[in-house]
């Protein structure tokens, strides 16, 4: 966030009177695989608890029994327990121990009773505070069907630290045991009325919290980590500060070198981490917060009301500290009116290959993204955010690898709406939007752009900017492949709660903005709802439509580059590449093209586009290319920079970001027409700007494997 994720673990191991152990001892279960009953009101505790007859009735019953694998603990339903719930052992593999619920009725409540439990870390005397349903060092345990709560009075703030409180909280004390804890689940529950501590330093209270506490053996190469967590079908309402967040490790906190040798240690991740299909409403601050994660999948959860307490950073859902992670199919709305971040969602700091992709977010006055910087292989794509307030809040310092934004809506009102909340991007930010939908719905006020220097925070390639009044202000961005045609959305505009509402945002058959696309590498293979890409050439927005790209597609004859200097008289004819680039004697390469389109049965085009893949790149922001039909004279065994032919009829540039693995399209209509008489043309690429010994561009030539050039007209 904003402010920073720097948590002390200080803040994390408050200080507070160690509660009583329960008054039972853990007793060993006499066999493995038992069901055990609980009934609050017709249970004894000194029945066997194992029929529903003979139940037991209290949590400090079950809390002095040490389970085993294959164990079953039922609370029986409409019941209703004050209390903690922390049962003791562990399940194995294949064979977890289940919490759950039997009978008709409400799920069984456990309710905290306002309290703030606490532990202390093995081998200290610095505290922490728990939670009503609560696991330690423990591992195999399902905790299903509960109805959880812990509130003291969530119409007074909490303002005491030592009262931190969760709904469900399980713990790794490092301290105690230093390994891998496996397969913790958490599914149907209802945690509600959660009064926490919202302080920005003690984020780790809430509804569903994981974390690992303890002083760390920073020389060790493995630590205390989570594998198997899957949090999902719960509802999370009213609590404070966090509606789910997993997991704090305070080893991370401060390292963002994703070093092996470093004091502090990356690579020791949690991992098979699952958040789906939660509802979360109501929370006093973030909604979800992944962290210290490899490979998690957040995905269908929905999240609304957020940040209702808290004025400090808080994000709807967003991951720090973690690599490889996924987002998808989440929906977030109704966050806070004013706050220091507030928007839907977030690239912390210390990232590695985070994808957000097909989300909606709605309704958000602080806004729709949030980039910290920093980090490697972000991708933001395909996602819609409808009458949001911001769509970039903050970058705030600049990206190791570029930034991937495209194939997204942004559907806003001028008025209300701005670009971003920072006029002021950190230089050279490494932002590239391509294929965007900007689309301002307000006919009597232009889009806000701000006064961030978009062209050296940003490259934009092929974004549709429309405004509904016709006016464009002058602060908009370049971009070379600009649309600023209406898109032709279905309905657009007319979302609702739930990703089902959104069709309205699909082109219509007719929109100017199919087939004008960037093709993106590693593209995820779906658009918003699930249709393939691509068909024919990409479109821009979330949706891919059915209509395929019109015309011919007829490959190179010949194609060839030439290098000057004193590698002018050098032939490249068999080289898989096509190279471009303006730079001095013995680095300037310029390439050619040769296409017969005698099978093209009309006498004009209209259209024709030289299809061409990027395969590399140089780290110039963008390079301009420009497009000469020359004399056909030439062949592919012999031409080189001191025959090859000049320039002579000029056609259309085009702007190549430092991306590779993408397909770029140059219109060159006007050179085909004019080689009608015979059907075959040349084309001279060429960079006329100025020398830069970083502006090159490589194509794949048609000696590559694959990806090869198209001309393609219509």
């Amino acid at each position: 966030m904003k402010s920073g994720i720097k948590i002390a673990l200080a803040a994390l191991l408050l200080a507070s009177p160690i509660a009583a152990e329960a008054a039972w001892s853990p007793q060993p279960v006499a066999a493995a695989g038992t069901t055990y009953y609980v009934d609050s009101a017709a249970g004894n505790d000194g029945n066997a608890g194992t029929s529903e007859g003979a139940a037991w009735k209290s949590l400090s019953k079950v809390n002095g029994t040490t389970f085993g694998p294959g164990d079953r603990i039922l609370f029986k339903s409409g019941g209703s327990w004050t209390g903690q719930l922390w049962p003791k052992g562990s399940g194995a593999a294949g064979s977890p121990i289940v919490i759950d619920k039997y009978g008709t009725g409400a799920k069984p409540s456990i309710n905290g009773g306002g309290s703030s439990f606490t532990q202390t870390v093995s081998g200290s005397t610095t505290t922490y505070n728990t939670g009503t349903v609560f696991l330690k060092n423990q591992e195999y345990w399902e905790i299903n069907n509960l109805d959880v709560s812990n509130d003291e009075n969530l119409s007074v703030d909490n303002n005491t630290s030592t009262a931190l409180r969760a709904g469900v909280y399980f713990t790794i004390d490092a301290n105690a045991s230093d390994r891998v804890y496996n397969h913790i689940y958490v599914r149907g529950v209802d945690v509600h009325d959660v009064d926490g501590y919202n302080n920005p330093g003690a984020k780790a209270n809430g509804g569903i919290i994981g974390t690992i506490v303890g002083t760390y053996d920073k020389a060790q190469a493995t630590v205390a980590r989570f594998n198997d967590i899957r949090i999902e079908n719960n509802t999370i309402r009213k609590v404070d500060r966090s509606g789910i967040r997993l997991t704090d490790h305070s080893l991370y906190l401060s390292d963002d070198s994703f070093s092996t040798t470093s004091a502090l240690k990356y690579g020791n991740w949690d991992t098979n981490v699952y958040v789906g299909n939660n509802t979360l409403t109501s929370i006093g601050g973030d909604g979800i917060v992944v962290r210290c994660a490899d490979g998690a999948l957040v995905e269908r959860n929905t999240v609304s009301n957020f940040g209702t307490l808290v004025t400090t950073a808080i994000a709807g859902i967003w991951n720090t500290v973690a690599q490889n992670n996924v987002f998808q199919y989440n929906e977030v709305y109704g966050g806070p009116a004013s706050n220091q971040d507030g928007m839907a969602y977030d690239f912390d700091l210390y990232l590695k290959n985070t994808t957000f992709q097909y989300n909606y977010s709605h309704d958000n006055p602080q806004g729709f993204l949030l980039l910290m910087g920093s980090n490697e292989g972000d991708v933001f794509r395909y996602n819609i955010s409808e009458n949001d307030g911001y769509f970039i809040k903050w970058i705030s310092s600049k990206e190791k690898t570029p930034a991937l934004i495209y194939n997204n809506i942004y559907y806003y009102d001028g008025a209300k709406a701005k670009m971003t909340a920072d006029d002021a991007f950190p230089a050279a930010a490494g932002l590239r939007l391509y294929n965007n939908i900007f689309y301002n719905h307000n006919a009597s006020a232009t889009t806000n752009w701000g006064t961030v220097n978009w062209a050296d925070a940003a490259v934009f390639g092929n974004n549709a900017f429309y405004e509904a009044g016709g006016i464009h202000p002058s602060t908009e961005p370049a971009d070379a492949g600009k649309i600023t045609s209406n898109p032709s959305f279905v309905n657009g505009g007319a979302g609702g709660n739930g990703l089902g509402t959104l069709a309205g945002y699909k082109l219509n058959a007719n929109s100017p903005l199919i087939n004008q696309g960037l093709a993106m590498a590693s593209n995820g293979g779906k658009d918003f709802w699930g249709n393939p890409l691509y068909v024919g050439s990409a479109d821009i927005g979330a949706h891919e439509t059915s209509v395929a790209q019109t015309g011919q597609a007829f490959a190179p004859s010949a194609d060839v580059f030439v290098r000057s200097g004193s590698y002018a008289a050098v032939n490249y004819g068999s080289d898989p590449n096509l190279m471009v680039k303006a730079d001095a004697s013995g680095y300037a390469r310029k390439a050619y093209l040769k296409f017969n389109f005698s099978a093209f049965a009309g006498t004009t085009a209209s259209s024709a586009k030289l299809r061409l893949y990027v395969n590399a790149v140089n780290t110039d922001a963008v390079r301009t290319l420009k497009a000469y039909s020359t004399d056909e004279s030439w062949t592919e065994a012999a031409i080189t920079w001191n025959n090859a032919p000049a320039g002579a009829t000029a056609g259309s540039s085009a702007n190549i970001a430092n991306t590779a693995g993408v397909w770029i399209e140059i219109d060159v209509t006007a050179l085909v027409n004019a080689n009608m008489n015979d059907k075959q043309v040349s084309i001279l690429l060429i960079n006329e700007g100025a020398a830069s010994s970083k502006g090159d561009v490589q194509f794949n030539a048609k000696e590559a494997s694959a990806g090869q050039p198209q001309l393609v007209i219509s």
